[in-house]
């Protein structure tokens, strides 16, 4: 018993050093590590700056400096005279980071549809194999919400994010809805624009209800293909409005 507890301290505290990443760096990153490793929840205390201090074999500063970056980074919170705290991840902080990446204009725009290409098709497929009744229930509320909010862009826009939302939880994967949900908010100024576009609210809602439908059925292979239609229709309406005069829905 006492050597696995020995291995279970390495894999946790692997000691530091010899790699390109400054300490502090390498200590932020064997955090992140020990976080998911143990499966610490928001609220959760990390070990003590001293524990980390003896078991990374670096100095407090060194630790001082991991922690300080973590929490500019809105994973754990720092106070004075307490441990360290997991936090619940900021949604707008990520948001920040995809935006920044994703680029500025039609780049940005065009690398943001084409990770929802890559991702809201399977996302779809494993939703109809995994979604439960309530998943079901939200995804109907918003379809609902938003044939009554044709002429409302901003309420619109929100139930469409509700009913994509509720499909990346259907999943049952813990990491997609973190990814899809900033993503498809950044994309609200395009999709402010494919509104003004003729009949495009009446096309997303009939791809809504066939994604809906198919998921209702177990169909995953209806539903990654009725996604990927619903994108290209997205496409189609994004070109189609940068390119020629606006006609109102």
């Amino acid at each position: 018993m006492a050597e696995l507890d020995l291995v279970k301290t390495e894999m946790f505290y692997p000691r530091l050093g010899g790699q390109r990443e400054p300490l502090s760096q390498q200590v932020a990153e064997r955090i992140i590590d020990l976080i998911a490793s143990r499966n610490l929840q928001p609220g959760d205390m990390l070990p003590s700056q001293q524990e980390l201090c003896e078991k990374f074999g670096v100095s407090r500063t060194v630790v001082r400096e991991g922690l300080q970056a973590l929490s500019g980074m809105g994973v754990i919170r720092i106070s004075q005279g307490v441990r360290a705290q997991v936090v619940e991840a900021d949604p707008a902080a990520l948001s920040a980071m995809l935006r920044i990446s994703a680029g500025v204009g039609e780049k940005g725009l065009d690398n943001l549809m084409t990770v929802r290409e890559i991702l809201e098709p399977q996302i779809a497929a494993l939703a109809a194999i995994r979604a439960t009744p309530e998943h079901i229930a939200r995804m109907e509320h918003a379809i609902e919400a938003m044939d009554q909010n044709q002429n409302n862009p901003e309420q619109y826009i929100f139930h469409d994010n509700e009913f994509h939302l509720a499909l990346a939880e259907a999943t049952d994967n813990d990491i997609l809805p973190r990814i899809i949900h900033p993503i498809v908010n950044l994309l609200q100024d395009m999709r402010r624009v494919t509104m003004t576009v003729h009949g495009a609210t009446r096309r997303a809602q009939e791809y809504h209800r066939a994604i809906l439908d198919q998921v209702k059925h177990h169909d995953s292979v209806g539903a990654a293909e009725t996604m990927k239609g619903h994108l290209a229709q997205v496409r189609g309406e994004l070109d189609m409005a940068n390119s020629a005069p606006l006609d109102a829905d």
